[in-house]
């Protein structure tokens, strides 16, 4: 067996453990993939100085685990917990939604965009209205269908798109089998 870890940072980028700033986080990531090695479930301790890291890694390494079950234990559709899904980019940028699920329910969704200058939106500053009724009315279909699959917003047919495809690619990272 063998045990592969990523770590990816608020933009739904790959980090770079080589140069990442933390030590400590560098340390875990190096180290914590041979004590998952031979084990037939995560239970290890955590890293000092990197737990959050740890913890991640832990809760990925006991998804995977359940998935190449021949029988899985866990009988929902989901894992419960939030799941970060990104979508194709393009000139303008790409779109990133964090799905909270329990129970095969989707409990909430947080929508971002990125731009081409990989910038987070200023949602604050931004004078594009229909954009931020979409992201908010995008939000709350999403919870209420419990599914991606919803209806884009008129004049935010874009930003629409790229949401929509990142809350079915969290929901992809979300699903059991």
């Amino acid at each position: 067996m063998d045990v592969k870890l990523t770590e990816f940072n608020a933009r739904a980028q790959e980090k770079d453990m080589e140069t990442y700033q933390w030590e400590a986080a560098r340390e875990a990531f190096r180290q914590l993939p041979g004590r998952f090695v031979g084990r037939q479930d995560a239970n290890i301790e955590t890293y000092s100085g990197a737990t959050a890291s740890s913890n991640k890694y832990i809760t990925a390494v006991s998804f995977a685990l359940e998935k190449a079950r021949k029988t899985p234990q866990v009988t929902t559709q989901y894992f419960d917990g939030t799941f970060m899904g990104r979508s194709d980019g393009d000139d303008k940028g790409y779109g990133i939604a964090f799905v909270t699920i329990e129970k095969d329910q989707i409990k909430s969704v947080r929508l971002l965009e990125v731009t081409s200058e990989d910038q987070f939106k200023d949602y604050a500053t931004y004078p594009y209205t229909t954009v931020l009724e979409a992201k908010e009315a995008l939000e709350k279909a999403f919870v209420e269908k419990n599914s991606p699959e919803v209806d884009t917003y008129s004049g935010a047919t874009n930003s629409s798109q790229k949401w929509i495809q990142a809350v079915s690619n969290a929901l992809q990272a979300a699903k059991l089998k």
